[in-house]
């Protein structure tokens, strides 16, 4: 959980540049074509730039793996 905040506010407060809507597209473009390999990642939004809906979603798929890993 810890490393999702401190990456989430890294990210807020260094990644905002000209480019960045299409960095974001390239990075979902990624993530897609590696679904298998990151499927929590995969369901994040290219398209949104409100780091607050980005980051609840973030901590609703961790809760939800999380969840899944400790039922028998």
């Amino acid at each position: 959980m810890s490393n999702l905040v401190i990456g989430s506010v890294a990210a807020e407060a260094s990644w905002q540049h000209d480019g960045e809507t299409a960095a974001r597209h390239a990075v979902h473009e990624h993530l897609q074509a590696n679904a298998h390999a990151f499927p929590a990642m995969a369901e994040l939004s290219a398209t949104s730039s409100d780091w607050t809906e980005q980051f609840t979603h973030s901590v609703e798929i961790l809760l939800t793996g999380l969840t899944a890993m400790a039922r028998p």
